[in-house]
């Protein structure tokens, strides 16, 4: 065989290869084209014959937003210029009103305010619906430009349009300040304005309000636990807490289950991440967690985890139902961000408690309270009010409510003391936590 034919052979050879690995890019292609093609097609018509000139960017913002509004009430795009608003409200201290919120049904609703912060002490209230910020109105896909509405600078003074529950509309105008999102409060302040958890004597039972999963809350709890003698039982107060960083409820959960699986999260493709408990679990005495409409994300975590291992007694209302993992991604070239749902979350027994269109009405989500304790809109306006005028130090202590005596009732049935009427006097163990928010 010929030096010519041999080289001749080698480029066919080479050229063949070529083709077979081009095929299925090309096929590739022919799929995103025909996926796509009407998209670049209408773009293109609008530029052609649109009566008014069109910014692209607004297009393309158009067109992502609705992308990703078609998927869930979680996944959302944020556009550049709200990605610095974006990261701060991600953060534990911020400028803004002090709001958690969530798109439920096509609309902005509010979980929970931020205790005692700016938007609580307006007035806006747990299950309102934010309709317009400062007459601009909001849609199902205005999720994080709602976020970008909200926050400024501080002493600005932002107006919401919102429609309560009974359907009555109003409007709350806010001035926006810096919020902290407070890891943990007690029982009442002692002398030294530090937080006393000891919620009752005999027997010594310790009560912790977490109203957000921040970076640091496990350990807080962790410290505030050891510190506490002689306590036979431990009240996790979780009702209005919105969620926050799962892990740091995987960690709380790890400090009282000795073994096995805490949470499971499942993706589309069945791939399973699991989180099992490291074999700590060294604190045994009974515990009770409270819930409500408004425990969400990772404070549903914790209740269903310690309820499904048989650690905690839940008491009070249904969770809020949101069993979800967002993943963050930012776009190349500055171009934004999009906030995707990339799992679901199961609980120890098996269970999902993502509320969806296809559970609503069996009623198979959320978390089941073990002792079901309903109460009305205005029982829960007065736990709120109560609990800013505990920290503005206008009341002595908490009061304890229905939902609160119910889950003292059953830390005590375990103790086989009698029920409790009223709070004791304070404990001689206090620890200092983060002052209250303004």
């Amino acid at each position: 065989m010929s030096k010519r034919v041999l080289v001749t052979l080698c480029i066919l050879a080479a050229a063949a290869t070529m083709f077979v690995g081009l095929t299925p890019m090309i096929a590739e292609q022919d799929t995103i084209y025909r996926t796509y093609g009407p998209l670049v097609e209408i773009d293109t018509l609008i530029k052609r014959h649109y009566v008014e000139e069109i910014d692209d960017a607004r297009l393309v913002e158009a067109a992502i937003g609705g992308m990703l509004g078609k998927l869930d009430r979680f996944s959302a795009y944020i556009p550049p210029r709200q990605m610095d608003a974006f990261r701060r409200r991600h953060a534990r201290e911020y400028i803004g009103i002090g709001i958690e919120t969530a798109l439920v049904d096509g609309e902005i609703v509010v979980i929970a305010p931020i205790e005692n912060g700016p938007a609580a002490q307006a007035g806006i209230a747990c299950g309102d619906v934010i309709e317009a910020v400062n007459d601009i109105p909001l849609g199902p896909t205005d999720y994080e430009k709602s976020g970008a509405l909200l926050a400024g600078e501080p002493q600005s003074k932002v107006t919401l349009s919102i429609r309560r529950g009974d359907g009555q509309r109003t409007r709350k105008s806010v001035t926006r300040m810096p919020v902290e999102k407070i890891l943990i409060k007690g029982v009442r302040h002692d002398a030294a304005d530090q937080w006393d958890l000891i919620i009752q004597n005999s027997p010594r039972i310790a009560y912790l309000r977490i109203a957000h999963f921040s970076n640091g809350m496990a350990e807080r709890v962790a410290e505030a636990v050891a510190r506490q003698t002689g306590i036979t039982g431990i009240i996790f107060d979780l009702r209005f807490n919105p969620g926050g960083v799962m892990q740091e409820s995987l960690a709380l959960i790890d400090q009282f289950v000795e073994n096995g699986v805490l949470l499971t999260t499942v993706t589309r493709r069945k791939a399973v991440d699991t989180w099992v408990a490291n074999g700590r679990g060294d604190v045994k005495i009974p515990i009770a967690v409270l819930i409500n409409g408004a425990s969400a994300s990772s404070a549903e975590i914790v209740a269903g985890a310690l309820q499904d291992h048989g650690r905690a007694i839940v008491v009070g209302e249904r969770s809020f139902g949101k069993g979800s993992v967002q993943g963050f991604f930012e776009l190349h070239g500055n171009a934004g961000g999009v906030k995707i749902t990339i799992a679901h979350y199961q609980l120890p027994g098996g269970r999902s408690i993502h509320r969806n269109k296809a559970n609503r009405e069996t009623g198979d989500w959320g978390v089941l309270p073990d002792i079901v304790v309903p109460l009305s809109d205005e029982a829960y306006a007065r736990i709120r009010a109560d609990r800013a005028r505990l920290d503005r130090h206008e009341i002595d202590a908490i009061p304890i409510d229905q939902q609160l005596r119910a889950a003292l009732n059953a830390l005590k049935a375990r103790s086989g003391a009698p029920s409790p009427e009223t709070p004791s006097a304070p404990g001689s163990a206090g620890l200092a936590l983060d002052p209250p928010s303004m």
